[in-house]
């Protein structure tokens, strides 16, 4: 009987790590989506800024050609009817709100396979498999709920920044542990 149960918790364990696994490359993917529009929202404002005054200062200083003001309200027009339709600042907000609730998400299931699952005297094999079924199902209405970001950023992560990374920014160094625990 032990064995039976010994196999169900690897099996769901396994189960749990793979799940921790892509809530992971989620929560980062959502941070580098939210952090991209972040940059694009500050990045227009800042052409905007510099736009509206080289057309402000081509007015006073009238030390431009004729075309340079048409040309730069042009430019300004673009830029704003990018932000009207693109919303860079409402899309960096949804995709960092989303980030955290995977970041919050992630760790219940570390501390699921953390701390649940390996207390066989204080979790019975049904209370387990109840706690997984709801970080389960957490998980499905988050991935309902949430933006959605291209498989671009998904390959981002795995082969330019590497898998390493992504996990190495979600564990506690040794020394850190040590300073924590006052050791």
């Amino acid at each position: 009987m032990a064995d039976t149960e010994t196999t169900f918790r690897d099996r769901l364990e396994e189960r749990a790590q793979n799940k921790a696994e892509d809530t992971i490359f989620t929560f980062n993917q959502h941070f580098l989506v939210a952090n991209f529009y972040r940059f694009i929202n500050r990045a227009s404002d800042t052409a905007l800024l510099i736009l509206s005054f080289l057309l402000l200062s081509t007015q006073i200083m009238g030390y431009l050609s004729t075309q340079a003001p048409v040309l730069i309200a042009l430019g300004l027009a673009t830029i704003t009817a990018y932000r009207r339709s693109v919303k860079p600042d409402k899309r960096s907000q949804a995709f960092r709100e989303s980030a955290r609730e995977y970041h919050t998400l992630y760790d219940e299931i570390d501390e699921f396979l953390k701390v649940q699952i390996p207390s066989d005297e204080r979790y019975s094999d049904e209370e387990v498999k109840s706690i997984y079924d709801d970080l389960i199902e957490k998980r499905r209405e988050l991935n309902g709920a949430s933006p959605d970001a291209s498989q671009f950023w998904y390959y981002y992560l795995k082969y330019i920044r590497g898998e390493e990374t992504v996990v190495e920014q979600t564990t506690t160094k040794d020394r850190i542990r040590q300073i924590l625990s006052g050791n």
